[in-house]
Parts: C-alpha cells; sequence; structure tokens
C-alpha cells in the first residue's frame, strides 16, 4: 500500500492518472513507443523511397501539385507558398510506414492562421488525416501541432506545444495501427516524439501522402522542402490518367463487362441510367465540365450509340419513351430517345427525374424539390429547403419514396427517404460520403449507393427498413474508382462507371 502524506502531491497524481484513463479513452496512449522502437522496426521495411528537392523541375510521375503558380523548384530545395498549396505524392502505402519531411526557411506572413504542414490520409472510414505542422496563429504564438482531422465525422482533435523553429523535420511513423508523431530541430537526427494513438491500419489513398503551406484571411506562408523519405511495407505508385469505362455487371459484382469508353476524346462518363426494357443505358460525355456534356445511349454491348445532344443526367421515363435531362444554361429537357422532340419544362429545374408516372417529374432548384407534370409543367412545391442538397434524386419504383442525398444540420453527409406526402420527415438511411446517384432496387427495399473512402470506392446496397443494413457490392482493384452506378429494371445487372488507371507499381527502393 502506497500513502500520500502531500495532498498536493496526490492531487497530482490523480490529475496525471485521470488524464492518461482520458487519453486511452480517446484512443490516445502515453508513450508506449520509443524513437529506438521505431527505429528498429523501420530498418526492416522493405519498401524505401527518397526524393532531395534539388532539381529546377519536379517529377510529375511522383509529384501533384495543386497551384503551380506557388510552387517553385531549384537546386535548394522545393519552395512552396500561398494561403492553400499542396504537393501530392502519387504513392499508396500499406502497412507499417515512416516518413519524413525536412524544411528550412519557414516564414509567415500576416495576422490570421498560417502553417506548412505534412499530412497522410488513411483509407478508412473515419477518413482519418494525420497532419503535423508548424503554424502561426491570429494571437502571433508559434506552436509545433500533431493533429488528426477525421473528415467523416467532422471533428479535430489536436496536440500543440510552443516551437519557433524556422527549420527542422517533421515525422510520422505507424506500427500497426498506432500513429507516433515526430520532430527533430534544424538538422537535428534526434527526434522527440510529440503525440501516439492508436488510429487505423488502412492504406494510405493515392495523393493521401501530402505536403504544402495553408493560410486563413490574406495571410501567407513559405516553406522550403529539402528531403522526402519514406519507408513501408508497401509502397504503390500510381502512374498515368485514369480512363473513365462504362461496365455492366451481375448484380453481385460478378462477370464485369466493359460497354465502352468515351468516344471522341471526351474524358469523363457520368450518371448511367437503364431503360425499362434493360436492353439499353442512357450515360453523359464530356470534357470534365457541364457545358460541353453530352447526352448517349447505347445497347448494353456497347452498339448502336446515338448522340442525343447536349445535356447530362438523362433519365428514361417509366415506359421508356421519352428521357428527361438537365442542360446547362437551358434546365430542364425531355426528348425522345433518339434526341428528336427537344422540349424545354423548367429554365430553373436540374438534376431532373421521373415521378410515380410518365406524366409526372421532379426536379430541384435552389435546395428545393419541385414536382410538376408533363402536359402542364406548373411546378408544385414538395419540399422545402433542405440542407445542402446534392444532385440526385431517385423515386422508388413502388412510388411511395423518394432518396435524396444531403447534410444534417451538424453538416454531415447523409443519404435519406422520404414519402410523398406535405407532413412526411426525412429519414436517414446512410450516413457518410456517396457519389451523387442514387438507384433504387426494383422492390423498393434498398438503395444502390458508391460509398467514398479516399481513393477507395465501394458498391453498397443501403436498406430502407429498420435497422438500415448496410452490405458491400463486389469487389474491385484499387487503381479502380467507381462514380456512379445504376441498378437494372430486373434487379439482375449493375451499370457502373469507373475511372481506371494503370495498375500501380511496387517500389522496393529508390
Amino acid at each position: 500500500m502506497i500513502r500520500f502524506v502531500n495532498s498536493g502531491l496526490l492531487l497530482v497524481v490523480t490529475a496525471v492518472l485521470l488524464m492518461q484513463q482520458a487519453r486511452c479513452q480517446s484512443g490516445e496512449e502515453p508513450h508506449s513507443v520509443s524513437i529506438d522502437d521505431i527505429d528498429r522496426r523501420v530498418v526492416a521495411l522493405p519498401g524505401s523511397f527518397t526524393y532531395r528537392f534539388t532539381a529546377e523541375t519536379i517529377d510529375s510521375d511522383i509529384f501533384q501539385v495543386s497551384d503551380s503558380q506557388n510552387v517553385t523548384a531549384a537546386a535548394g530545395g522545393l519552395t512552396v507558398s500561398g494561403a492553400s498549396t499542396d504537393v501530392m505524392t502519387t504513392f499508396e502505402v500499406h502497412g507499417d510506414f515512416d516518413i519524413r519531411l525536412s524544411y528550412d526557411n519557414l516564414e509567415f506572413g500576416g495576422a490570421t492562421t498560417t502553417r506548412a504542414m505534412l499530412s497522410v490520409g488513411l483509407a478508412d472510414d473515419r477518413q482519418n488525416h494525420c497532419r503535423l505542422f508548424r503554424s502561426k496563429d491570429h494571437r502571433q504564438k508559434q506552436v509545433l501541432t500533431a493533429s488528426i482531422f477525421r473528415e467523416a465525422l467532422s471533428a479535430t482533435s489536436n496536440r500543440s506545444s510552443e516551437n519557433q523553429d524556422s527549420s527542422g523535420t517533421l515525422r510520422i511513423t505507424r506500427i500497426n495501427d498506432r500513429v507516433v508523431w515526430s520532430y527533430a530541430t534544424g538538422n537535428s537526427k534526434t527526434f522527440v516524439i510529440g503525440r501516439t494513438e492508436i488510429v487505423s491500419d488502412s492504406h494510405v489513398y493515392s495523393t493521401g501522402l501530402r505536403f504544402g503551406t495553408f493560410a486563413t484571411g490574406n495571410s501567407r506562408a513559405s516553406v522550403r522542402w529539402r528531403q522526402m523519405t519514406l519507408r513501408a511495407e508497401k509502397i504503390l505508385q500510381h502512374k498515368g490518367d485514369a480512363t473513365p469505362i462504362l461496365f455492366v455487371m451481375n448484380a453481385d459484382g460478378s462477370q464485369r463487362q466493359q460497354v465502352l469508353t468515351p468516344p471522341d476524346d471526351y474524358t469523363a462518363i457520368g450518371s448511367p441510367d437503364w431503360s425499362p426494357d434493360g436492353s439499353r443505358v442512357a450515360f453523359s460525355v464530356s470534357y470534365g465540365d457541364d457545358a460541353s456534356s453530352r447526352v448517349l445511349i447505347a445497347r448494353i454491348n456497347g452498339a448502336n450509340v446515338t448522340d442525343c445532344g447536349p445535356g447530362l443526367l438523362p433519365s428514361f421515363s417509366p415506359n421508356g419513351e421519352l428521357v428527361v435531362f438537365s442542360e446547362k444554361g437551358e434546365g430542364v429537357i425531355v426528348m425522345q430517345p433518339d434526341g428528336s422532340g427537344r422540349r424545354r419544362v423548367s429554365a430553373k429545374g436540374w438534376a431532373a427525374t421521373w415521378g410515380r408516372s410518365n406524366e409526372e417529374l421532379l426536379w430541384i432548384d435552389r435546395s428545393k424539390v419541385y414536382r410538376a407534370g408533363l402536359i402542364d409543367p406548373k411546378p408544385d412545391l414538395l419540399m422545402g429547403s433542405v440542407r445542402t442538397l446534392q444532385t440526385g434524386i431517385s423515386v422508388s419504383p413502388n412510388g411511395r419514396f423518394i432518396a435524396l442525398i444531403h447534410r444534417d444540420r451538424e453538416g454531415n453527409p447523409v443519404t435519406s427517404v422520404r414519402g410523398f406526402g406535405q407532413d412526411d420527415e426525412l429519414k436517414t438511411v446512410y450516413e457518410g460520403s456517396v457519389a451523387q446517384d442514387v438507384s433504387w432496387a426494383p422492390d423498393s427495399s434498398a438503395i444502390l449507393l458508391t460509398r467514398s473512402l479516399r481513393q477507395k470506392t465501394q458498391l453498397i446496397r443501403a436498406s430502407i427498413s429498420q435497422g438500415h443494413e448496410v452490405t458491400e457490392i463486389g469487389a474491385f482493384p484499387s487503381h479502380w474508382r467507381i462514380t456512379s452506378a445504376d441498378w437494372s429494371p430486373d434487379g439482375k445487372m449493375i451499370a457502373i462507371v469507373a475511372l481506371v488507371s494503370a495498375a500501380p507499381v511496387e517500389l522496393t527502393g529508390r
């Protein structure tokens, strides 16, 4: 038994124990690993990459720059400045890793928050960003901060300590699922641990490893990056641009068959929609912007492609005799499937879809949902302002429900359903980031969504019944990114659009 005679000492010890308990409950641990432990593990990692910023250009196969005007490559290093400038790697990192980034010539200007930062984005459900940055706040206080930003939860956890260094090395290490933030001053090789926490063992997605500057208001940050060193269990390098491809597959994700790639050098495919008889798919192609988008219709074997003219977000009527779509600057348009008989229904609407019959249309206008008849398209307000309503509303095949993607009161992305009654309320069926398309199962029991997990995407089936069971459909290569999907009318097949890049190359030493 230990007796504390000094009551002040008892209070201090109690406070320390409570702090450690709180940290453990939040995932953070007292420093249970040492730099020596880390170094011994890092030496054994087979993947290795070192890049010294000594050239007057940077390798575009390795790095992508968000704003080239604020990045200057020279023999002394890579200078990055500006309010928000990122340099992103094309690496996908798996397993344990150790990332070191040295810098000098750090300068802060202005009266608001500025920072120079190393960030590691993980492909987990919480979309964790592990960040280490040198910063100055609005009080002109300079600190070193070990941070976790959980994007899916819109939550940030910071641990800061005072730091005035204009040069040093930022280091983020992961062993199993524990992340360790450490730092070395100036040219020193001696690192000090600032934080350890159990986070995730998910891989670092391509472009998730990034560094750069950030500032608010009229402030600016400038830093010269000298060298990046990466060791990991596996380092995969992604090269080349991704190609959008339209596929059809069985509803369980098996037997994927390519339908087509964009014709005439178009760079994007969007929003596939099956015809009611399941023989054709309508979709859009573009150069990446709405103004260049055109509606195409093709058979599911890729034959008989019909260019129906300008537009995007096409949707077949229940009887297949008409297609409704949106056109930039024109609003909501209907036409026949061969592109003829184009007629504007609404000059203000967007993202239209068919309602409960061949005579009813729904569309979005300024985060509100309107309903109108095809013959007399005078819109009635169906749903008042929905917070940050995204493109993508869909009516269930039984005509009872509307599915839509929006944000809740806390600003979190959610997918909800509601009935057609004026007093019906939104019911959340899925929480998390998804692509803009919503597709219903033929029996109206579930919706098909494309879940975004950084570089990784998943097709999921979300039940609308109580419990909202979510199941994954199929599995896709890591160098695929699914951007949209649609169930066939009989539920036996799914059309998907995937951005497919070349298979990544593993680096074992460079």
